[in-house]
């Protein structure tokens, strides 16, 4: 996971390129994004010389930003803390080996990460050559996986590797940070990757005769060195899964080149595509002959493509780049740019400022309801904000100035904090009460002054939350906090995305304490000018007198009816047991002396 920037605006200006948008999506998920590492100690040796040792990788993704739940050899966890770390986590990175697959406690948490939880999960395969856990039960969990080779003898290449896992978790993420065009690839490449040398170098099972000259992967990098934008696979699959993002790619593309072969025909993906292309989509298909087989121009593909032209790359030819590249543009400017166009502006739409703004607001407000509907209070508002109050307010506060300067103690201990960057300890800081709208959380009411150790002392316990809420807002552009522009907030922000004590998946009780503490500063209960509503869905949400006007919404009241009603149900438990202790028990057991019929005295003169 990327670390926020730490540069800030102070007029905090969101411009709408994509450099920003990029930061800014960084920024919104950096507080509850990481990684769950999982790996078997068998794969993971005391001597690191010959392996590409899980410890070093995961030390390696630290270094780049990354945050991760890596589990020591030395520590045995237990399987609830375990399952509660991969729940909260946002991708799953195994370390896939034959001793991983056949360890019952590591399949246990592969299946529970894929099949239950469905976690976007980077196969990273290690320990020996054979690749023989592909034969195991969690082989046939990933037929047709993109991993990371890290075998053994890749020990040379690590740096390499490296980059791969690297790019492949930006992909997944949707943060990757190479210089990629926004506007949909224009050429979809459907090939086996059998026919791919750079696919079997990396671990992929080649037939005899299925290589020939030209490698549909170096095609690829061909046509985008002209300008001609391409999708493939191992660097388009994202967070919807493969046939998900293929299906996608599809959609976008003006044209297919079809990388044909005897192997190509054999591959029911590859047929699907090849079919999906010609009699559903009807694009213009341009054949890539690779391999060293004629078999396929037999099957239904070479059927289907008889219209289509086709370039042979079987054999070394200079002229078939170029003829390919003559025929892509044709086929590219025959579709025509109206649709093309069309598919741009949706895209640039759905990655605008203001909707990844709006998702982080709708994610973490979905996080702090369930956190508050078990906090067993009265109803009070839910989404707080912390700000360092501005320099010429805390001066203006103080009785004595003079007597401030002759205290030599404090004196020296401003200066020692100056130095060590962390004087924003000192600050007198505020707590605001947020409308919840979903247009962009803001303020009505002047903020509460927390207490003056606050900085010292509960930053601290108070950071998971606080790191969260804070890299929202200071993306937004209803209001503008002073640490945007105030030094030692810059320093105070920066501090508070960095700190080790941020990084907690579950912050529950820190939320409910800093939420009474709130609560126990508002002692007018004010609740910020804010109403508890009731929208049409049924969700509690907490708006200011202007957005309750423009909703619909039902305006509730501030009553505790929850607990008044908990208070008289406990009234009648201790009415009845007095009741019952002043019954005198002897004159129940005397009713029932015999069982020869007796006159029954009224009830009622038992009742004291």
């Amino acid at each position: 996971m990327r670390k926020i920037p730490s540069e800030h605006s102070k007029e905090a200006d969101l411009n709408t390129s994509s450099a920003k948008i990029l930061r800014l999506f960084n920024s919104l998920i950096l507080t509850w994004t990481y990684l769950f590492i999982s790996y078997c100690d068998v794969d993971a040796p005391d001597d690191r010389s010959e392996v590409i040792h899980p410890a070093t990788v995961h030390e390696d993704l630290i270094n780049a930003g990354y945050t991760c739940w890596f589990p020591e050899v030395t520590n045995k966890y237990s399987t609830d803390l375990m399952a509660r770390a991969l729940m909260d986590s946002t991708i799953f990175v195994v370390f896939m080996s034959t001793s991983y697959a056949n360890d019952p406690t590591c399949a246990d948490i592969f299946k529970y990460a894929k099949l239950t939880l469905g976690k976007p999960m980077v196969v990273i395969v290690v320990g020996e050559e054979n690749f023989s856990w592909r034969k195991t039960n969690l082989g046939l969990l990933l037929p047709d996986v993109s991993f990371v080779n890290m075998i053994n003898s890749k020990k040379q290449m690590y740096d390499g590797k490296f980059r791969e896992l690297l790019q492949k978790l930006d992909e997944l993420m949707n943060l990757a940070t190479r210089n990629v065009s926004t506007e949909s690839p224009e050429c979809f490449i459907s090939y086996c990757w059998k026919n791919s040398a750079q696919a079997v170098a990396l671990g992929t099972r080649a037939e005899d005769k299925s290589l020939g000259y030209g490698d549909p992967r170096e095609i690829k990098n061909y046509l985008e060195e002209e300008g001609v934008r391409c999708w493939i696979d191992v660097e388009r699959i994202g967070m919807n899964g493969l046939f998900d993002e293929i299906a996608k790619g599809l959609l976008e593309a003006k044209m297919v080149v079809a990388c044909v072969s005897d192997e190509y025909v054999q591959s029911p993906s590859c047929k699907k595509e090849f079919h999906y292309a010609c009699t559903v989509l009807n694009i213009p298909i341009v054949l890539c002959v690779v391999g060293t087989g004629s078999e396929w121009r037999r099957s239904e593909v070479g059927i289907l493509s008889v219209n289509c032209p086709i370039v042979s790359f079987q054999l070394e030819s200079e002229a078939a780049n170029n003829r390919l590249l003559e025929l892509v543009q044709d086929s590219i400017q025959k579709v025509g740019k109206q649709d093309n166009n069309t598919n741009n502006n949706k895209a640039a739409e759905k990655t605008t400022e203001e909707e990844l703004y709006e998702l982080a607001q709708r994610k973490f407000l979905r996080q702090i309801v369930n956190y508050a509907s078990s906090h067993d209070v009265e109803p009070y508002p839910r989404i707080f904000m912390v700000d360092l109050v501005k320099q010429e307010n805390q001066s203006t506060t103080q009785e004595d100035p003079e007597q401030e300067k002759q205290d030599p103690e404090k004196l020296k201990a401003s200066i020692s904090m100056e130095d060590k960057s962390d004087a924003f300890r000192l600050r007198q800081y505020c707590v605001y009460i947020l409308c919840e709208c979903d247009k962009g959380w803001h303020t009505v009411d002047e903020p509460m002054m927390l207490p003056e150790d606050f900085g010292s002392d509960l930053l601290d316990q108070f950071a998971p939350y606080l790191c969260r809420v804070t890299a929202i807002m200071k993306h937004s552009k209803t209001m503008v906090p002073n640490f945007l522009s105030d030094p030692d907030g810059q320093q105070y922000t920066k501090w508070l995305f960095e700190s080790t004590a941020a990084v907690v998946p579950d912050f529950k009780t820190g939320y409910h304490q800093f939420r009474e503490l709130v609560m126990n500063l508002d002692i007018h209960n004010k609740a910020g000018k804010l109403s508890r509503c009731r929208q049409t869905s049924g969700k509690t949400i907490w708006l200011c007198s202007q957005h309750v006007s423009e909703m619909k919404v039902t305006v509730l009241g501030k009553d505790t009816a929850p607990i008044k009603q908990k208070a008289s149900v406990q009234t009648a438990i201790n009415y009845t047991e007095e009741w019952l202790r002043k019954l005198d028990p002897k004159r129940l057991q005397a009713k029932f002396k015999s069982s020869k019929k007796a006159d029954r005295k009224p009830v009622g003169m038992y009742i004291v």
